[in-house]
């Protein structure tokens, strides 16, 4: 990601996290509307869910300054999510409902640049992952 989109990507997350939990409650909605199989991977509270998904979010955004870093913290996380049952075809539905959410929850930011800068993060996250994922 080049430094535009990063900070671009850090202001609209910095919006997100005013209702955090909202946020991530639209992602989950639009993840199982789009993908309703994916219900099954998750066995825990969704309320718990939704808090490390916001957790997980901010320190992937946090770490965007150090490519070497964030594409460890991918990989790893990739690795975690083989023992979950996530599989390499589930990444184009969690990007999908990921940017549609973004797209409903940023309103009037979202806009052409902030789409590219939020689809290029996750492009480069979903690669690492599943990189990881193939090594676990």
């Amino acid at each position: 990601m080049n430094p535009e989109q990063i900070t671009r990507l850090r202001r609209g997350f910095a919006l997100l996290a005013a209702d955090a939990d909202g946020f991530a409650r639209r992602f989950y909605d639009e993840l199982f509307r789009i993908a309703p199989d994916a219900r099954g991977l998750f066995t825990v509270d969704m309320a718990l869910q939704r808090t490390k998904f916001v957790t997980m979010m901010a320190s992937l955004v946090d770490m965007l300054d150090s490519a070497s870093q964030s594409d460890v913290a991918a990989r790893e996380l990739g690795e975690r999510h083989v023992g979950y049952g996530v599989r390499e075809s589930d990444y184009d539905a969690v990007g999908t409902a990921l940017l549609i959410c973004l797209r409903h929850r940023l309103g009037e930011e979202w806009d052409e640049s902030m789409e590219t800068a939020w689809a290029t993060f996750y492009g480069e996250l979903a690669e690492a992952m599943i990189d990881g994922a193939e090594q676990a």
